[in-house]
């Protein structure tokens, strides 16, 4: 995380320069000081992935237990979107569902998608 000033960066008004800006994830969810209900982001109690898996409301989706790995992280937070039957969670938007499917795709070296054959 950095701070940073929008009016320091050139052409930052122009769509795409906005939409690599756009948050992956709304961390310390409980402090906020406005509401980001609907927006298709993820929220955190605290830091991502290190803490508990928020709904738009603030309640508790999935709870961070000490020592857990990423990959148990995104396999509950997979279970509680209720991915494997093509359903989600209904306080995440369909893009949510996709990112958090998308993070727990297998990749190459290269990045890509394996192949079906």
């Amino acid at each position: 995380m950095i701070l940073l000033f929008p009016t320091l960066i050139k052409g930052i008004n122009k769509p795409e320069a906005q939409e690599k800006f756009k948050p992956t994830c709304h961390m310390f969810y409980p402090q906020r000081v406005t509401s980001f209900k609907g927006d298709g982001v993820v929220k955190w109690a605290g830091l991502d992935n290190n803490s508990d898996l928020l709904d738009d409301d603030g309640n508790v989706l999935v709870k961070f237990e000490e020592g857990m790995e990423e990959k148990d992280i995104n396999e509950a937070k997979r279970k509680k979107l209720k991915l494997n039957h093509g359903k989600h969670f209904p306080t995440f938007s369909r893009t949510v569902a996709d990112k958090i499917s998308a993070e727990d795709t297998p990749r190459d070296e290269a990045g890509q998608e394996p192949r079906e054959k």
